[in-house]
């Protein structure tokens, strides 16, 4: 499964526990640690509370938190990422469901994703990215996760532990670049269907980690169990390591501390409890049957609370999240007799202030941090370690592709007076410039653009309307206001000046070997007088070490001379020719020209029949069972076997960077 349980079924839950209490809870009662007679399960109105009210809590909360972010961080050039705690915000507003609800939240976030260094957060931040992205359960940033996945599992210590910041050999990244363009992600299949993913392998020696404290060792372990969720497979030992240092960790007095033994408190506890769950869990154990759980719930128990961080003057609302965490992790209701769901939210929604803000002890002050813990408390945040399989309910297929890293994109737009035709009652040219915005929409922003447009200043009757092309944006790194301010205010007027727009940009592309992609979006061929042949400027053009050429013809229709010129433009750079007959044809050939991205793919079942097709970004329902994806991209095919299951989602991206590794890498 892509994301873990979503906000809305974990406010479900909360309203059928409040309404058939001694329902909900009782069978995972039965299996969790503690007493062998278990009281009754009151919930939420065992405490006085409603679901109503949790919800109108987690609400505020979330509004505050987002209000919050744009007012005091997000002022001025300064975005969503810029401050480490920002991925916890995220996180936290994700769960209480802000990206449905508000739309700048939801645009920031996209943006920090797409552009986030996965590669150089350290262990606290990387671990909640993960579960960020797991949680979000959009496959295009999928990509970020494995990046993140990597980061951690070669800067663990070897002691199994981990630390804020270590430093990864950028080499350790490429590995899985020989899987192919196709990646599938999602909880593994049966080991019966054979597709279980390969696991991976550490590129790093172990002395290339370096060991830390619980509190980063839990994120961390919380993260990669994330990257377990959507397919990841580690190597045995990046589980058997942490749980023997925490067993040597664990204080006499039964609970943890921030690093090694010492006097034991409430967060670091739940941090021990949750690190050897999750390490016991994937290496095929019960957590619940470990005496070292036991013995951290047993102390947790005695000292229950949850207005305190028990053995700490701070942290407590870092404290309920832990416990959180605790009670998810092993899928239990109860500390000891403490229902602690209940009477957290309680505790939360009394200390709520008027404004939807907590605020916490000492180190809490910043209301960020109180704020995001206490929502990933009541929306109950952290995913059940146990899987409840669903045969019965469809899954969902999520498309996705993966934008080429680094992208460095050489932009021409024809701006010719024959883009003023009429096309199902719309200027061809309003037609364009929508489908230009679209997909500058969805760049990533670490990339850098360049914009030239033609025929947009003279009329064909106007002197010098020949020369009629101008660079608009210099390459550089991409500004995605200033691209749509200069796009909306082009107009259709003259001549197609093909020619001597791709001699100037053979000029202006810096001669330095990185890879950059021209794209040429066009209605037509050379018409400037005298005439001129726009093929041996196309074939000098690409002469730039790194430079390809892609040429969009957009409703060339029944002009064969046009269409030839363009085709021998593409043969004489070695470029591909993408034909788009009306509108949406133009957006995917636009993104399969920019971002490198087949047209389609399509799904056959296990017989080999087609049951389903559609463009990549398309998201499609499918009975739980075993599938093969099917795309073809630049002449050639690509498939892979995956597997649906009930109830969960999968993710299916293409990656055509991985073409080129893979066509780049040395012959064994």
């Amino acid at each position: 499964m892509i994301g873990r349980k979503s906000s809305a079924s974990a406010l479900l839950f909360l309203v059928v526990f409040a309404i058939f209490p001694g329902i909900v809870g009782g069978a995972d009662s039965a299996a969790a640690p503690g007493p062998s007679t278990r009281p009754i399960p009151k919930g939420l109105a065992g405490v006085g509370l409603t679901a109503d009210q949790v919800n109108l809590a987690i609400d505020k909360g979330a509004a505050f938190l987002w209000q919050y972010l744009k007012t005091k961080d997000l002022a001025g050039s300064y975005k969503l990422g810029s401050d480490r705690e920002h991925v916890l915000c995220a996180l936290a507003l994700v769960h209480a469901g802000a990206a449905k609800k508000y739309p700048d939240f939801d645009a920031a976030l996209r943006e920090y994703l797409g552009s986030v260094d996965a590669e150089s957060l350290g262990g606290y931040q990387s671990g909640i990215l993960n579960m960020l992205i797991d949680s979000y359960g959009d496959p295009s940033y999928l990509p970020k996760l494995r990046q993140s996945a990597r980061y951690l599992l070669e800067s663990q210590g070897s002691s199994g532990t981990f630390t804020y910041t270590v430093n990864v050999d950028p080499k350790a990244y490429s590995d899985e670049m020989t899987e192919g363009p196709l990646r599938v992600s999602g909880r593994p299949p049966p080991e019966s269907s054979g597709l279980a993913p390969r696991p991976w392998t550490r590129q790093t020696d172990w002395s290339a980690g370096a060991d830390g404290d619980d509190s980063v060792t839990q994120f961390a372990m919380l993260g990669l169990e994330s990257a377990c969720r959507v397919g990841i497979k580690f190597p045995p030992d990046t589980w058997s390591r942490p749980l023997d240092e925490l067993h040597a960790r664990l204080d006499d007095d039964g609970g943890w501390a921030y690093h090694g033994r010492a006097a034991s408190y409430g967060s670091m506890t739940c941090a021990g409890i949750g690190i050897r769950a999750i390490a016991l869990h994937e290496l095929g154990k019960d957590p619940n049957a470990d005496p070292d759980i036991q013995s951290g719930l047993n102390w947790l128990d005695k000292n229950f609370t949850v207005s305190d961080n028990p053995g700490k003057s701070d942290w407590a609302m870092y404290y309920l999240y832990s416990l959180e965490r605790t009670g998810r992790l092993l899928d239990t209701e109860f500390i000891g007799d403490h229902e602690w769901y209940p009477l957290g939210a309680r505790y939360l929604v009394d200390s709520q202030k008027p404004d939807g803000s907590w605020i916490g002890k000492s180190d809490e002050q910043d209301p960020r941090l109180a704020t995001s813990f206490a929502l990933l408390f009541l929306t109950r945040a952290t995913a059940n370690l146990a899987y409840v399989p669903h045969p019965d309910l469809k899954g969902a297929l999520k498309t996705a592709v993966v934008p080429p890293p680094g992208l460095r994109l050489y932009f021409i737009l024809d701006c010719s007076g024959s883009m003023l035709d009429m096309m199902q009652g719309r200027q061809k040219f309003q037609i364009v410039r929508g489908a230009v915005a679209k997909v500058i929409s969805i760049l990533p922003d670490n990339c850098q653009v360049a914009l030239r447009a033609y025929g947009h200043r003279k009329s064909a009757l106007d002197p010098d309307c020949d020369l009629d092309t101008e660079l608009l944006i210099p390459m550089g790194p991409f500004d995605r206001k200033l691209f749509m301010q200069k796009l909306s205010r082009l107009h259709a007027r003259g001549k197609t000046p093909l020619t001597l727009s791709l001699e100037f940009a053979k000029q202006e592309i810096p001669d330095d070997g990185k890879p950059t992609s021209v794209v040429l979006l066009t209605d037509g061929g050379e018409d400037t007088f005298p005439p001129r042949d726009p093929v041996p400027a196309a074939r000098d053009l690409v002469a730039v070490k790194g430079v390809t050429l892609d040429i969009v013809g957009f409703d060339i229709g029944n002009h064969v001379d046009w269409y030839n010129q363009l085709k021998r433009m593409t043969a004489a750079s070695h470029g591909r020719y993408w034909s788009a007959t009306h509108g949406d044809d133009l957006i995917q050939n636009l993104q399969s020209a920019i971002l490198k991205t087949p047209k389609a793919f399509a799904v056959l079942d296990k017989d080999g029949k087609q049951v389903a097709a559609g463009k990549f970004g398309a998201t499609v329902a499918l009975p739980e069972g075993q599938y093969t994806f099917q795309t073809d991209y630049l002449g050639r095919k690509y498939e892979k076997p995956f597997w649906i299951t009930g109830g969960e989602n999968t993710g299916i991206e293409f990656d055509a960077a991985a073409i080129e590794h893979a066509q780049q890498a040395p012959k064994p």
